[in-house]
């Protein structure tokens, strides 16, 4: 009996090793860019303009038309125009915004994220295009780059931001719409985080009833799977009240328009 309590636990130990290696990638990345804007729980949902560069009727307008084409392809497109980056990237911005937003479909990761740095010198001023998982094979990140500097950043010049974006949107939307139209089903991906959990507590239950199982059997001097067979009888005819795991809900209140997209990175940024 100690030696299988002694695997038990080691298997624990690892698994819980592995599980936090794993997590520990979103944690650290919610946590590196403090300035990041929150997710936005009322309108506009689609263009966040912390820069006063558009006026209210343009806003209105972009979201509009990132509204329609959320509600007829699943895609969502994002607009953020911010001067504090923090001194980080635009590309940086738009990959954690997508990430940290869920930007787009869980299954499909299909969400885009247009940041702008509008003012500042030359060197400053900077446009990107970061994309979900699920567009990298679409808007590849020389697609991004030209995008941009074709269409986006001859706008920019003329302080016709608006125009810019828009010029952007446009060039984006059909792209994203080959890959994910009319909100097509696609097989799930395989959560191997929730599984490496209900792992760990799978072992946990089983330690704790052979711990259980083995006091009762040398005070009643039986067998230990007679022991085990008697102990779960016991447990499960006490009933009790208590929380159910299927209470239990993941997820928060606010906005519910995104769908908890991520990226992996993909995208392009330019300046002018």
């Amino acid at each position: 009996m100690d030696k299988i309590q002694t695997v038990c636990w080691s298997l624990f130990f690892k698994v819980t090793l592995l599980f936090l290696v794993l997590a520990s990638g979103p944690l650290m990345s919610q946590s590196s860019i403090s300035c990041l804007p929150e997710k936005p729980t009322q309108f506009p949902y689609h263009v966040l303009d912390y820069t006063n560069t558009l006026s209210a009727q343009e806003i209105q307008d972009l979201e509009k038309n990132l509204n329609q084409f959320q509600n007829t392809t699943s895609n969502q497109i994002v607009v953020v125009l911010m001067d504090d980056l923090c001194g980080y990237s635009t590309i940086e911005i738009g990959t954690e915004l997508i990430h940290r937003w869920g930007v787009g479909d869980e299954k499909k990761d299909n969400g885009i994220a247009i940041v702008i740095k509008p003012h500042g010198t030359s060197v400053e001023r900077k446009v990107s295009i970061a994309t979900g998982r699920g567009l990298e094979a679409v808007i590849m990140d020389g697609k991004a780059g030209e995008i941009e500097r074709q269409k986006m950043i001859p706008f920019f010049k003329q302080n016709q931001f608006y125009q810019g974006i828009l010029a952007g949107v446009e060039a984006v939307k059909p792209l994203a719409s080959k890959e994910f139209h009319d909100k097509q089903v696609v097989a799930p991906s395989i959560n191997w985080v929730k599984i490496l959990f209900i792992i760990i507590i799978i072992i946990i239950v089983l330690i704790v009833k052979l711990k259980g199982a083995r006091n009762y059997s040398r005070m009643n001097h039986i067998g230990l799977w007679e022991a085990l067979w008697l102990t779960s009888f016991i447990s499960n005819s006490r009933g009790g009240g208590g929380s159910s795991w299927g209470d239990f809900n993941s997820g928060g209140g606010g906005f519910g328009g995104f769908g908890g997209g991520d990226s992996g990175g993909g995208g392009a940024e330019s300046g002018w």
